[in-house]
């Protein structure tokens, strides 16, 4: 892991102020992982470091146990010809504006395979870093990439890509906080593996402890596509990436939802954990508390011994159970 630190004795956040502490040297605690390159016959990362190759080899000066690597930014085009949209896709990792909004000095110069090529008036080509294409991601939303690789250079030797910021390292603004945190989400829950764990866990919450690979299929199809049609016809949701009205939809109407047939089957439905199970009782009988009595008396006393759950004791950040957890059970298919 590495951070990324700056040396001016300055910023310009206010006259006396010292440099943020997440870019200082001598106080950073802001690392990120880098997926360094692998020796071929040992399959070991090489990078430098303190105690295998005394920081690259000399490349790097030594601070204590880290090394301290200078670095240098260089930046040049990655496609000289209109790209498919999976190459762009794969390739390209630095966002653009709009460049069909009005003064933004952009034309259009070519498009096909599903990408738009845009380019400024004193470019005109697509070799170069300053185009830009238009074209729709994994989540059916326009995005526009920039035609650049940057890369970060360590010691004169290593290399990474260079990680994307929306922070000014010396003058921190709030404005810039909200579009990085923005982005992180954007980027959390258009991950590949986002709509099936957020199904799941929707579905579980909707009734069914165990669904089954075919339901759960079905419900993540709908959060990826953004609409639903029921058996009868009725469509719901907007066409786009995570729409809740076809998720729900397609979780209550799903054929495993509604079939007859699987209410006998003791292994469908839902498992509540036991402080769920005592509070549904409780709400069914109309349970009030008086002010004045104690939840350690009567019924409630010594109550994690009796129901096998320390309400304010988990073993974990992570609750009482993991997310993928399911109680054990036959899959059933509904016809």
């Amino acid at each position: 892991a590495i951070a990324l630190v700056h040396n001016v004795s300055q910023n310009s956040i206010g006259e006396g102020d010292t440099i943020v502490p997440y870019v200082d040297v001598e106080n950073s605690i802001t690392y990120i992982d880098v997926p360094w390159t692998q020796d071929p016959l040992t399959l070991e990362y090489i990078f430098p470091s303190t105690t295998k190759n005394n920081c690259g080899n000399g490349a790097c000066d030594t601070i204590g146990d880290e090394c301290l690597c200078s670095t240098t930014v260089s930046e040049s085009h990655v496609f000289n010809d209109l790209p498919s949209r999976d190459d762009a896709l794969a390739s390209l990792k630095i966002g653009a504006f709009d460049p069909t909004l009005s003064g933004s000095g952009y034309t259009l110069l070519e498009s096909g395979s599903g990408v738009d090529a845009y380019a400024t008036s004193s470019t005109m080509v697509i070799g170069h870093s300053t185009t830009v294409f238009g074209l729709i991601d994994e989540t059916g939303e326009t995005i526009f990439l920039k035609n650049m690789k940057s890369d970060v250079t360590f010691g004169g030797e290593y290399v990474m890509r260079n990680p994307m910021s929306f922070i000014d390292l010396v003058k921190v603004d709030e404005r810039d906080v909200m579009y990085e945190i923005d982005a992180f989400l954007k980027h959390l829950i258009s991950h590949p593996s986002a709509a099936p764990y957020v199904s799941k866990r929707l579905v579980q919450f909707m009734g069914v402890s165990n669904p089954s690979p075919a339901y759960m299929e079905r419900v993540t199809s709908a959060f990826i596509s953004g609409i639903f049609t029921s058996n009868g016809g009725e469509v719901f949701g907007n066409n786009k990436y995570g729409n809740l009205a076809a998720v729900a939809a397609a979780i209550v109407l799903d054929p495993e939802s509604v079939s007859a047939v699987l209410d006998s089957d003791p292994s469908n439905g839902n498992t509540r954990e036991p402080l769920l199970k005592l509070i549904q009782v409780m709400r069914s009988l109309s349970f009030e508390r008086r002010p004045q009595m104690s939840f350690r008396y009567g019924f409630f006393d010594d109550l994690h011994g009796d129901i096998g759950q320390s309400v304010f004791m988990p073993p974990n950040q992570f609750s009482f159970f993991s997310a993928d957890y399911t109680p054990s059970g036959v899959f059933n298919v509904a016809e």
